[in-house]
C-alpha cells in the first residue's frame, strides 16, 4: 500500500554517510523533514549540507546505535550503513523503540520503502516496485514526468481554489463533490488553461459555482 507520509517538521535519523544516504537525506529535506546523519564518514555533498546547517552531521560509531537511538529520537530511521549484519540490528532496535525503519536495498527488514517520486509543480506520482527494482521505478518516473503536462499542473492549482469557493458557495458535499468533476471536464476551462490563460480559467469556473448556487437556491 502506498501512503503519503506527512513528515514535514519531524526528525529522520540516517544511519550511513554514503552515496545512498545523501540522496535519502535530499529527498527528505525536500519533504520539509528534520534530518539527523549519523556516521564517522560522510559525502562531500552532506558535509557541505552539514555546513549550511541544513541537516545535523553527527560523527559517530554506527555500532553505538542503542545509545544514538535514544539520543536522536525521530519519528523515521533509514539504515544504510553497508554493513548487512549491523544494519540487520539497528533495524530491529528502532522497531523496537516503535520508530519507523527503511533499510536500503534489504525489502524484508524496512516497514515502508521509499518509492520512485515523479514530481510535477505540485503533482506527486509515487512509483513503487516493492523494493525489487528501484531501477525501474526510476525509469517509469521519468516516462510519468514526461506524460503531465503544464495544463495539468495549474489544473491542480485551479482545483485548490475551487474547493475554497465551493465552500463558501455550495453547502452539499455531494453536489460539491459533482462540480469538482463538472469543472475538470469542462472544455472551455481545459482550452484556457492549454493556452495558459489561468485567470480566465478560475473566472469561469466561479461563474459555474456560482450559476449551481443559484440553481440549488431555486430548487430551494
Amino acid at each position: 500500500m502506498l501512503i503519503d507520509l506527512n513528515i514535514e517538521g519531524k526528525t529522520v535519523a540516517i544511519f550511513g554517510g554514503g552515496e545512498e544516504a545523501e540522496f535519502k537525506t535530499v529527498k527528505f529535506l525536500d519533504a520539509g523533514a528534520q534530518v539527523v546523519v549519523i556516521s564517522k564518514e560522510f559525502t562531500k555533498a552532506l558535509q557541505k549540507l552539514g555546513r549550511s546547517e541544513a541537516i545535523d552531521l553527527v560523527d559517530a560509531d554506527t555500532n553505538q546505535y542503542k545509545e544514538l537511538l535514544r539520543v536522536y529520537r525521530s519519528s523515521v530511521v533509514i539504515v544504510s550503513t553497508g554493513d548487512s549484519v549491523l544494519d540487520s540490528k539497528i533495524s530491529a532496535e528502532a522497531r523496537s523503540l516503535r520508530q519507523l525503519v527503511c533499510v536500503v536495498d534489504t525489502p524484508h527488514l524496512c516497514d515502508f520503502n521509499m518509492p520512485a517520486i515523479a514530481k510535477i509543480g505540485d503533482i506527486r506520482v509515487a512509483i513503487s516496485s516493492g523494493g525489487v527494482s528501484p531501477a525501474m521505478s526510476s525509469l517509469l518516473r521519468k516516462r510519468i514526468e514526461r506524460t503531465i503536462k503544464p495544463e495539468d499542473i495549474l489544473q491542480v492549482k485551479l482545483q485548490r481554489q475551487v474547493r475554497f469557493m465551493m465552500k463558501k458557495f455550495i453547502e452539499s458535499p455531494s453536489l460539491r463533490k459533482k462540480m469538482v468533476y463538472r469543472i475538470l471536464g469542462d472544455g472551455e476551462i481545459r482550452t484556457l488553461l492549454r493556452q495558459n490563460q489561468y485567470a480566465r480559467a478560475e473566472a469561469r469556473a466561479e461563474e459555474m459555482i456560482r450559476s449551481e448556487k443559484s440553481t440549488s437556491s431555486s430548487g430551494a
